[in-house]
């Protein structure tokens, strides 16, 4: 019986799969009450995967958990029976069986990994609260492992998800203290800009956002960074400062959605100093900058068709404050004669239009 072990075993280290497997399952068929059937079957399942034949090696997997739930390697055929589903991004699935593992092997060094991919696995199926409890669960558990950087930003995004601004915040601040990779350090900072945005609290959404664009200079989003730290100074109406970022991102971004938003804040920054402005003139010649930026929308990036109408909105509102009632009538006019505009700015504008009469 031991040398028909050994004799499977040395195939399986050849790299033999399929001469492993009829060694092992011919050992197991004429040795049924051996002790080495747990670690056949084991090898069996292992040299299905390496053949990849996954289905028969999950057969095998499932036999051992429920037959020999205390092999030493029944945990680990339990992960593997989960691995699955997960490789098949089959996130319900997974979730039950990582749940298996949690509850039946509680000793087991698998555990961190089934709780973060139970984690992971309720994300994708967007059961946010079950998955912030999972990433609890796991930084609550195991404090020390080298996930826990990775932990502590997934279960900020979690708390996101479910518009708990303030704990994600702090969830991706622990992120920033715990993790050494690059990657969740840079989504941290950035999400932390992120959470203070939906807070409000501009000016600590502008402190967020620059000190990423320094850290961060040549990442992806350092654009979109620029783009949120020009909103927080326009939100404190610092709108000079607001503009010069607004402008940046115009230079060097190409035609994009960022390009053709920061285009139309520029006019926003115009605008909203000709609001405020007590000096009739001065406010005046704001409106007029304000409908230079606006339609400059209009005719750089056409292309962006609710940019494009929101802009020539808001230059009939400028030449409406500025009293000029016809350049109003006819730019409410332009937006109605255009077929391709949606119901909704269509109202907008014969609104505007019926107000001027």
């Amino acid at each position: 019986m031991e040398s028909s072990y050994l004799i499977g075993s040395c195939w399986y280290n050849k790299k033999n799969y399929p001469e492993a497997i009829n060694s092992l399952e011919a050992m197991i068929e004429k040795y049924p009450e051996s002790a080495k059937i747990p670690p056949a079957l084991f090898m069996i399942g292992e040299a299905y995967q390496r053949i990849n034949q996954e289905v028969k090696s999950l057969d095998i997997f499932r036999k051992i958990v429920k037959e020999f739930p205390y092999f030493p390697d029944a945990d680990r055929s339990q992960f593997k029976i989960a691995n699955y589903y997960i490789k098949k991004h089959n996130w319900s699935q997974a979730v039950v069986e990582l749940k298996k593992l949690i509850n039946d092997f509680s000793a087991s060094s698998y555990l961190p990994q089934s709780y973060y991919w139970t984690g992971y696995s309720h994300f994708q199926l967007k059961h946010y609260p079950e998955a912030s409890n999972a990433y609890s669960q796991f930084i609550k558990l195991f404090p020390l492992s080298p996930l826990t950087g990775e932990v502590y930003y997934r279960l900020g995004e979690s708390l996101f998800k479910q518009k708990e601004y303030r704990d994600a915040k702090d969830s991706y601040s622990k992120a920033l203290l715990v993790s050494k990779e690059k990657d969740i350090l840079l989504n941290s900072l950035y999400s932390i800009g992120m959470c203070w945005e939906n807070l409000r609290a501009w000016k600590n959404m502008g402190e967020s956002f620059k000190r990423f664009i320094d850290k961060y200079p040549e990442s992806d989003l350092v654009l979109q960074a620029y783009l949120k730290l020009a909103n927080s100074f326009f939100w404190q109406k610092d709108y000079p400062e607001a503009r010069k970022n607004y402008i940046w991102v115009t230079k060097v971004s190409e035609e994009s959605e960022l390009s053709v938003e920061a285009q139309y804040r520029i006019g926003d920054c115009w605008f909203n100093e000709a609001i405020g402005e007590e000096d009739h003139g001065k406010a005046a010649e704001n409106y007029n900058k304000a409908v230079v930026e606006y339609l400059r929308v209009v005719h750089l990036y056409p292309q962006f068709k609710e940019w494009k109408v929101k802009a020539q909105l808001q230059v009939g509102k400028s030449y409406e404050a500025m009293g000029k009632k016809n350049e109003a009538r006819g730019t409410y006019q332009k937006i109605l004669e255009d077929k391709l505009v949606e119901e909704k700015w269509v109202k907008e504008a014969e609104k505007r239009l019926k107000e001027l009469k």
